[in-house]
């Protein structure tokens, strides 16, 4: 070897040396941090607290009553998708498709498809628009002629009426479709925004959040095992077992987990005077994600309830209201049909939608928020038509390669609390057990490794939708779960947890940061009535109990007060006691869990009851002091029995369900 040779080689060998110590001296960077993080943690979370309850979603006593149930109320599925002869669908992205020739149990089904078959029906489609307040629907006077199997829809159109008519020319079908389309003018400011923020560096995630109303983490194990699979096994997915509800319902959870603040009443409780509850969208709207929010009817849209601006809007770039208020004013089914939006089964609105947004979006950043409560929101048992679409969902985007850059979250608000299997034990813990699970890509676990260890360590303790709001706000910036921040982040917060610096209104903490294994209700904002740490003592006959019944008695003297301020409506009595159990807190509080009957009007309730000795009264040892925890609950359906009401004070919140009108 010559000379030149020589020196080649030993710079060679020279260049391998560096890139080896420089990859060596990053990992035990790197393995320090997470050595120094851990041995931190060690010292501050030792003693398990709260010992999450584990139920069998297959107990057969179970299954029993909710089938019971659902046979004697709502015998029959939803019927919408029943006649593939004149049933539509479109392909997640420009493409009305009939179906009827078309296999949709095969996964790839949409990337097969050619527009070489002729349509042999007689179907055409109307473009409309969404006129006024009242979103009225404003048809294209020409319906188009349906020629193909597969027909593609003009870019200009974004909601098309299909009608099919039989030989005798008699209306047999007619259904609605969205297609998602870009608006230039926001592209444009949004793309600033993006450019802007990408020019940092950083990493980003797209966010899917795909929420589910009134389905239990127990539930989604029951009636969705196909989804649930694929989510675990196929996806990875982080499955959190302790997410406690804050509230009764779907406002009472959705709010703090979009914006950290709490709901109640039907008012939103603003922290301080000077602090505001602000829309975690909002935040991504201000890096350059453009805002989604996806929802499949008006009437429980998450939308109605949120902060408008000066001119009543709100800060979404795209959203589907127009189209889902327009059409369920005019809709046969989907008023009246549990789970149905005309044709198509009301979730596969949305997962089609997903996949609208995700491949008109793909290599933007987006932030897509979608709501799902027409099927699962009644009947317990219907969730399990659930199923089918989101397993599609997920096939589709993992095969389509649409998450690469993109983590998917599912959640819900709290389990079904109307049915009969709610008022059981069992049912009562489960309906207070939310779903949440996690996917993020690939690559983000190992670029992200204490994060990622602390996310799973926290699925599976005691966590409540304020952690969720504070972990979408960590993934606004992913610089701030990097291991050498979240070190720091963590140092600091045990600091501050020790000087009680802390301002009280901040509730949560990120799941990205490690929960202490001591954690309490009362430290993640969980309400006394719906934490689930409690070891409860089921008492054998609740009727005859003195103690129940004195808890019973408050509830209704309380009821009754509340009551009598309304002329219309009746003073309630005792029906029966349902249940009763009881608990004794930490601190030694006694508290009891009550369920009763009301006449007239049969309505049920629920309510958690605390018990103190108040020694300033006469009686050996003290009188028994009763006061509520939480707010009295019903938990059937109450229909018109309060319509006697003005609408202002039906949406008083508690009234409208306590009150039976004379």
């Amino acid at each position: 070897m010559g000379e030149i040779g020589t020196i080649y080689l030993r710079r060679r060998i020279s260049l391998r040396k560096i890139i080896f110590v420089v990859f060596l001296t990053v990992s035990l960077v790197g393995y320090f941090f997470l050595f120094l993080y851990t041995e931190n943690e060690k010292k501050t979370n030792t003693v398990e607290i709260c010992k999450i309850p584990h139920l069998n979603p297959y107990e057969k006593s179970a299954i029993k009553l909710i089938k019971e149930q659902t046979q004697r109320k709502h015998p029959t599925p939803p019927q919408c998708e029943v006649n593939p002869t004149t049933q539509f669908r479109t392909d997640g992205d420009t493409h009305l498709i009939h179906i009827s020739k078309i296999d949709t149990n095969d996964q790839d089904w949409r990337n097969n498809l050619t527009n070489d078959s002729l349509f042999e029906g007689n179907c055409c489609y109307k473009p409309f628009t969404t006129t006024g307040s009242k979103y009225e629907l404003k048809f294209s006077p020409e319906c188009i002629q349906i020629h193909q199997v597969v027909t593609k829809i003009p870019l200009g159109y974004e909601n098309i009426q299909v009608l099919c008519k039989d030989s005798n020319e008699e209306l047999i079908y007619r259904d609605y479709f969205h297609f998602f389309r870009l608006n230039e003018p926001i592209e444009k400011t949004l793309q600033k925004k993006e450019d802007k923020s990408r020019g940092t560096g950083r990493d980003f995630l797209n966010i899917i959040f795909l929420g589910i109303d009134s389905v239990a983490f127990t539930n989604f194990q029951r009636f969705l095992p196909k989804t649930r699979n694929y989510l675990v096994q196929n996806m990875s997915a982080v499955e959190f077992i302790g997410l406690n509800k804050v509230g009764r319902g779907t406002m009472e959870n959705l709010v703090p987990t979009l914006s950290g603040c709490s709901y109640y009443n039907g008012q939103t409780i603003f922290p301080t005077e000077s602090e505001e509850c602000y829309l975690i969208w909002e935040k991504y709207t201000q890096q350059g994600y453009r805002t989604v929010l996806s929802e499949e009817q008006f009437w429980l849209l998450i939308y109605q309830y949120m902060k408008r601006d000066a001119n009543g809007k709100h800060n979404m770039a795209y959203e589907n209201l127009p189209f889902v208020r327009g059409i369920q004013n005019t809709c046969t089914y989907a008023l009246y049909n549990y789970g149905c939006f005309e044709h198509q089964l009301a979730a596969r609105v949305l997962t089609d939608r997903i996949l609208q947004v995700a491949r008109k979006l793909k290599g933007k950043l987006y932030y897509h928020h979608l709501w799902s409560a027409l099927t699962s929101h009644d009947v317990l048992e219907f969730a399990k038509y659930l199923d089918n679409p989101f397993h599609e969902l997920l096939t589709n985007l993992t095969s389509q390669n649409l998450l690469n850059n993109t983590v998917l979250i599912l959640n819900s608000d709290h389990g079904t609390v109307t049915s009969e299997y709610s008022r059981t034990a069992e049912g009562l813990i489960e309906a207070r057990v939310p779903l949440l699970y996690f996917v993020f890509p690939d690559w983000f676990e190992s670029k992200y490794k204490i994060a990622m260890m602390n996310l799973k360590k926290n699925s599976k303790g005691l966590t409540s939708p304020y952690d969720l709001y504070q972990t979408l706000n960590d993934l606004v910036n992913l610089d701030s779960i990097t291991d050498n921040v979240l070190t720091r982040r963590y140092s600091s917060m045990s600091q501050s947890d020790q000087d009680q610096t802390k301002p009280e209104w901040i509730k949560g903490q990120s799941l990205f940061l490690p929960i202490p294994l001591n954690r309490t209700c009362e430290d993640a904002g969980i309400p006394d009535e719906y934490c689930i740490c409690y070891s409860w003592k089921q008492l054998d006959d609740p009727s005859r109990d003195v103690r129940i019944v004195k808890a019973v008695s408050y509830c209704l003297d309380q009821m009754n007060k509340r009551l009598s301020s309304y002329s219309k409506c009746n003073h309630l009595d005792l029906g029966k006691i349902i249940h009763g159990r009881m608990s004794t807190k930490n601190n030694g509080e006694i508290i009891y869990e009550v369920t009763f009957e009301t006449v007239p009007g049969n309505g049920i309730f629920g309510a958690v009851v605390k018990v103190d000795i108040d020694t300033t009264r006469k009686g050996f040892g003290g009188t028994m002091k009763y006061s509520l925890v939480g707010e009295i609950e019903r938990q059937n359906l109450y229909g018109k029995q309060s319509d006697c009401l003005s609408i202002t004070m039906r949406l008083a919140g508690w009234i409208r369900s306590a009150c039976y009108c004379r």
